[in-house]
Parts: C-alpha cells; sequence; structure tokens
C-alpha cells in the first residue's frame, strides 16, 4: 500500500475513494486491513499498464488473505514463537537501531504534517483579515455617505466588523507562533532522524566486515550527500541580496502608501482606564472610588485643589501623570471600549470567545445555543448592545481579572448608559434590578457619592 499511494496524500485518497484520512493512515502503515474491493479500486487507479495491474493486484490478495488468515488465529497460537522473536529483536543492536529510525522517521513525518496544517491556516487567517479590512473600509464609506436613517445601521455592521478584525488578527498572531514552533520541531525531528541514521551506520558496518576497524563516517567530506561549502556560501549571497532587494522594495511602497489608510496603520485601542499607562509591571490595578461623578468642580466632597477627574492605579513610582484619568462611560460604545481595554489586559489569546461565553453563560441553555451566546458576548465588546442582565457583566468582567473596586465601576458605567438609554426601553436593554437601578439613578446627575462597593455580592442579581 505504501508503494502504490507514495505519492498521493492521504487527503487526495480520502477525496478519490469511500474511506476517511484516519483509515488510510491505518491501511499506510499496516495497523488495519484494506478491504478486497478497495484493494482492486487502488490497483486499478493507480496501475494503467494491464499485466502489471493483475501481477500486482493478486500479489495485494495473496497478501491480505495471509494477513486475514492471521488475524484469525487464537490468541494462544504462536505466543511462544512471537514471545522468542521478540527477545531475539530486542537482544539484536541492528533491529534496536532500525526501530529507532523508524520511530524517528514518523515523528518526522508528523512534524512536516504538522507544519503544513499551521502553514495553510495562517493562509486562511490572513485571508480572512484582508476580507475583513476590505469589509470595515467600505462600511465606513458607506456610512459617511449614507442618510441619517442608515448610518445607525451601518455603524452597528462597521462595529461588528471591527470587533471580528480584531478576534481574527489575534487568532493569525497564535497561528503564527504556532507554525513557527512546528518549523523548530520539524528541524528537530530531522537532527533525531540524522542522528539514528549514524547510529544505525555504526551497528551495521562493523558487522558486516568483523575484522576491519570502524572509521566511521567518511572523512572526504566531498562524499557526503549535501551540496558543498563554496554551493551553500553562493547560495547564501543570492539569497542576501534578493532580501536586500525585497527590503527596499518595501520601503519604498512604504513610503507612497498613505499610512492612515494601510491596515497596519490602524492604532491600537485605548489603554485600560486605571492601568498605569507604559508600566506593564505595576501588578493589578486599584480603582479608587470617585467622590464626583459629573466632575463638578463646585462639589462639596471636591477639596478646594483636588481636581475634578481622579485617577486611579497602583505602582511603586506611579504619579497622576502617569495614569490613565477615570472616564465616565455614558454610551454603549464606550462601556464597549471599557470592556475591550479589560480583555486586553487580560490576554485576548488566553480569552477568545468561546471561553468568555463559557464564564459569562456557565450553564447551557438549549433555548439560546452557543452560537446566541458567541454572538451576545461579541455585540457587548463591539458596543452594539448591552447584557441582558447585570450578572452577565458581572461574570464577564470578574472573568477578565476586574477586582471589586474595578466591579463597581462597570456597575456605575452599566447603570449610567441603562439611565442614558432609558429605563423604559426595550427589555433587551433593561436587567431585572430595575428598582436597584431606579434608586441608584438620583446619583447620577448629583454630587452625592454613591453607594459603597465593598460588598457586591449584596447588589440584587
Amino acid at each position: 500500500m505504501r508503494s502504490l499511494t507514495s505519492e498521493v496524500t492521504v487527503r487526495q485518497l480520502e477525496r478519490d475513494f469511500p474511506a476517511s484520512k484516519a483509515l488510510w493512515s491505518q491501511y499506510r502503515c499496516g495497523s488495519s486491513l484494506i478491504p478486497a474491493a478497495l484493494l482492486r479500486e487502488v490497483v486499478a487507479r493507480y496501475i494503467p499498464e494491464p499485466v502489471r495491474r493483475e501481477q500486482l493486484l493478486e500479489e495485494g490478495l495473496h497478501l491480505l488473505r495471509q494477513a486475514q488468515e492471521a488475524a484469525r488465529r487464537p490468541d494462544n497460537a504462536g505466543a511462544h514463537t512471537t514471545v522468542l522473536e521478540v527477545r531475539a529483536r530486542a537482544q539484536d543492536p541492528a533491529a534496536e537501531a532500525f526501530l529507532r529510525l523508524d520511530d524517528a522517521r514518523l515523528r518526522q513525518i508528523e512534524a512536516m504534517q504538522k507544519l503544513a496544517v499551521s502553514e495553510q491556516r495562517c493562509q486562511q487567517l490572513e485571508e480572512m483579515v484582508s476580507v475583513l479590512e476590505k469589509r470595515c473600509g467600505t462600511l465606513e464609506a458607506e456610512r459617511d455617505r449614507a442618510r441619517q436613517d442608515a448610518q445607525a445601521e451601518l455603524q452597528q455592521e462597521l462595529a461588528l466588523s471591527q470587533e471580528y478584525r480584531r478576534q481574527a488578527g489575534a487568532q493569525l498572531e497564535r497561528a503564527r507562533r504556532s507554525r513557527d514552533e512546528a518549523y523548530v520541531l520539524r528541524l528537530a525531528a530531522e537532527a533525531q532522524v540524522t542522528q539514528e541514521q549514524i547510529r544505525l551506520r555504526q551497528q551495521i558496518e562493523p558487522a558486516n566486515d568483523p575484522g576491519a576497524p570502524y572509521l566511521g563516517v567518511s572523512t572526504d567530506a566531498h562524499a557526503l550527500p549535501f551540496p558543498s561549502l563554496d554551493q551553500i556560501v553562493d547560495a547564501l549571497q543570492i539569497t542576501r541580496e534578493q532580501l536586500d532587494e525585497q527590503e527596499r522594495d518595501l520601503g519604498a511602497l512604504r513610503e507612497r502608501l498613505n499610512p492612515d489608510t494601510t491596515a497596519t496603520a490602524r492604532e491600537p485601542g485605548p489603554l485600560l482606564h486605571g492601568h498605569p499607562a507604559d508600566r506593564p509591571d505595576t501588578g493589578h490595578v486599584r480603582l479608587e472610588r470617585v467622590d464626583n461623578l459629573n466632575n463638578s468642580a463646585t462639589s462639596s466632597n471636591t477639596p478646594g485643589n483636588m481636581p475634578a477627574t481622579r485617577v486611579f492605579g497602583r505602582g511603586i513610582g506611579a504619579t497622576a501623570d502617569d495614569l490613565v484619568p477615570v472616564d465616565e462611560a455614558a454610551a454603549t460604545r464606550e462601556l464597549a471600549r471599557q470592556l475591550r481595554d479589560l480583555h486586553a489586559r487580560a490576554g485576548q489569546e488566553q480569552w477568545p470567545a468561546e471561553r468568555l461565553v463559557e464564564a459569562v453563560f456557565p450553564e447551557p441553555n438549549e433555548d439560546t445555543g452557543v452560537s446566541f451566546a458567541e454572538r451576545a458576548v461579541t455585540s457587548w465588546l463591539a458596543g452594539t448592545s448591552l447584557p441582558t442582565d447585570w450578572i452577565y457583566l458581572k461574570r464577564l468582567v470578574s472573568a477578565l481579572g476586574a477586582d471589586a473596586d474595578e466591579v463597581g465601576s462597570f456597575l456605575v458605567a452599566y447603570a449610567r448608559v441603562l439611565h442614558r438609554t432609558g429605563l423604559d426601553g426595550p427589555p433587551a436593554q433593561v436587567p431585572r434590578t430595575r428598582r436597584w437601578f431606579t434608586r441608584l439613578v438620583p446619583f447620577m446627575a448629583s454630587s452625592r457619592t454613591p453607594p459603597p462597593f465593598d460588598d457586591l455580592d449584596d447588589i440584587p442579581r
């Protein structure tokens, strides 16, 4: 089977014949027996010469019958002979070397397959990112020239497209790292194969001529089955010149392109409010309670020389200039921006969409389903909708590493956005904790300090 299908991949075999890739792998390695009808189809397809086809088919069917008879033997038949053969084989250094070489080659094949899959996945994600970039650009142009009544719908489509573009970019970075790791593993597998080949040669050559001392690898460098060093130097020189020319071409193209419109010039998202800017080693963020929610300079809670907008954060050497000021979310998109900042701080790779869905909806709902829940979480991050209940938002920010004060900040922002949207709005925008938010609303428009959030578990769920 391996000789017949040596130039064909298992993917191609799966398309041409009624068997899966897993089965074809088993047929080719001998762990499973191929059906006789399928064997006839394979021989008929890959051996065009009639005489040769009949010979190989007869030989293959004969081997298949022998294998089937051996498989039907009782478990105790030939057990003693098998043990003796295995022991004799295990004591033979050459046989052990062959086995190790075979295992190394199998690992090499697996590493090459992983690398091919990683490269294909990177290509697919690159195409997806390109499509989403074009979609975002088209939606931005359509939004700018659309009528007033159509701008809201286009803005929602644009926000969702930008969120999916961000997720695709994060997955592309993961795929590229996996591809690099697969390439390193392939090199390591090739090195193991080379080492096992050398060990095998060391075992075989003295056995062929016991009286002659083992000299190891030939000392003649020109006899090695590799390109000469002169050829390698020439190839490196040509490649270096090609890379230099490519870098010059890319630099010229970069100068001709407008950086404001290129996909690579997209500015990163804003920092999470309350996280020290450019200080990744400052530890967890602590949110100090905001004394003045509407930033009124005449508030009785604000000292004479204290700025109306306070900053929060914690870190050695952190000052007010280093910290990002508190930004009170007053719209759905502003709240979504803070969610995206928190998501970026927690790590977008560590928290993909499916893991966020598990954190927000720990108990699966047959009425909604996973796809609906994933679309809901994506729309929250994109800013096209609000969670239907505070408990969902609390689960999301808590899973992303927000401490008690930060959860309280999101609670106040959530209540403020609901108040601006209208507590009598549609059910999808109003949580079940309406009475508690109604008591919280007076603090949104006054200078009084909001209720403490020391024990968030006491808040109605």
